[in-house]
């Protein structure tokens, strides 16, 4: 199939005071919808949030209220199947408490299958990010009337250049599983002709900076979700072993100052790890921290959820990789389990890689490649990896 043959359909939503509205753009014209009532779903909302326990540091069964979301309740902020099965790719742009829900598993009972294998899905913040996504995306450079993927093997795939570097690090610094950590950050850099596995510090940062060559980064390790302050959320990585190392940042005119590059948020003291860890924080990344990765594969817990600030914002580390220059951004919504994850990359890989397939359809095709080999698991379950940003 070509590229240019895809239906895209762009979601966009707006909390009213008293209906939730969406408007789908695609095919040349727009629909608009009103959807459920505001002072319905809205508790609902609310209730499912606690209940998912997002930032509790491992993963957890799934609870009463996301069943009810995924099968029941949930239905009322999609439009109706007929007006969806058009499009191939959904580019979701939630607005107020919607920002962060798992739309993707919403199971569709005329399509008898969930949201996430009936379309590809990408979200995004905002249309100016998505936007911004789009133009820094290489692929797009591409002639996309050339572009040909496979949908199953022995296939005939032709398209851009595939993404050939990559940088990846792993550990557990809570558990006593940083060797599953390391397999998974190892197994997604095998995939790579040029891959660097790095030492899981807060300082890798820097070295991304100072090489931006870097076409695919994968972090994987524990995530912390601040409860009140979404600056303060960030990534639980090992201790650099050298110590206290000087950053230099630009501060006026091009002239740098030499800073201790000490962590902007000491660890929480709910957090209990089993070494020496550091938190490299949100705001940390928004201090001359840039990329220019495709993609980013951020697996760890609650690193795509985040809290609404102003202006509709919602931040997040996965949409804070995105301000800072990559294209897209794989994250985990809430807590996940390793195994899970190991499973799931590779197919996600192969058929981005090999297969060449935009990166939504690879997502699309690996939900539909786990959820074959169990048909009965939960979408709590594998519903947690989320794509953000450009969806090509």
């Amino acid at each position: 199939m070509k590229v240019n043959e895809l239906k895209v359909g762009v979601l966009t939503y707006f909390v009213g005071t008293e209906f939730v509205y969406a408007s789908l753009i695609g095919s040349g014209r727009v629909q608009k919808f009103r959807l459920a009532r505001w002072d319905h779903v809205f508790p609902l909302i609310d209730q499912l949030f606690e209940a998912m326990e997002r930032g509790s540091l491992s993963a957890t069964i799934a609870p009463p209220e996301f069943h009810s979301f995924s099968y029941e309740w949930g239905r009322e902020l999609l439009p109706p199947p007929a007006d969806l099965k058009p499009f191939d790719v959904l580019i979701i742009i939630p607005h107020h408490s919607l920002h962060g829900l798992p739309l993707h598993t919403i199971w569709l009972e005329e399509a008898d299958q969930f949201l996430a294998t009936s379309h590809a899905v990408a979200y995004c913040s905002s249309a100016t990010l998505l936007k911004r996504c789009m133009d820094r995306n290489r692929a797009r450079q591409h002639d996309l009337a050339s572009w040909q993927f496979a949908l199953g093997e022995g296939e005939e795939a032709t398209g851009p250049e595939r993404p050939r570097r990559c940088v990846a690090v792993g550990t557990d610094v809570i558990g006593d599983r940083t060797s599953s950590y390391h397999s998974l950050s190892d197994k997604f850099a095998s995939y790579f002709e040029d891959a660097l596995t790095e030492c899981a510090t807060r300082q890798f940062k820097i070295r991304l900076k100072g090489d931006r060559r870097w076409e695919a980064i994968c972090i994987v390790c524990h995530g912390y979700l601040d409860p009140k302050t979404s600056d303060n959320s960030g990534l639980l990585l090992e201790r650099d072993a050298v110590g206290v190392t000087i950053r230099p940042i630009p501060l006026h005119r091009g002239v740098y100052y030499d800073f201790r590059d000490l962590p902007f948020q000491y660890l929480p003291v709910q957090v209990k790890p089993s070494r020496d860890a550091e938190l490299m924080t949100i705001s940390e990344l928004k201090v001359d921290c840039l990329t220019d990765a495709q993609i980013v594969a951020l697996f760890g817990c609650s690193t795509g959820a985040g809290h609404l600030i102003s202006g509709d914002d919602f931040s997040t580390m996965a949409y804070q990789w995105l301000k800072i220059g990559a294209a897209s951004a794989l994250a985990n919504l809430w807590e996940a389990d390793i195994d899970f994850i190991l499973r799931w990359s590779p197919y996600f890989l192969h058929k981005w890689l090999i297969q060449r397939q935009p990166k939504a359809i690879a997502w699309r095709e690996a939900n539909r490649a786990v959820l074959g080999e169990s048909p009965e698991t939960s979408p709590y379950y594998w519903g947690v990896v989320s794509l953000f940003g450009d969806w090509l």
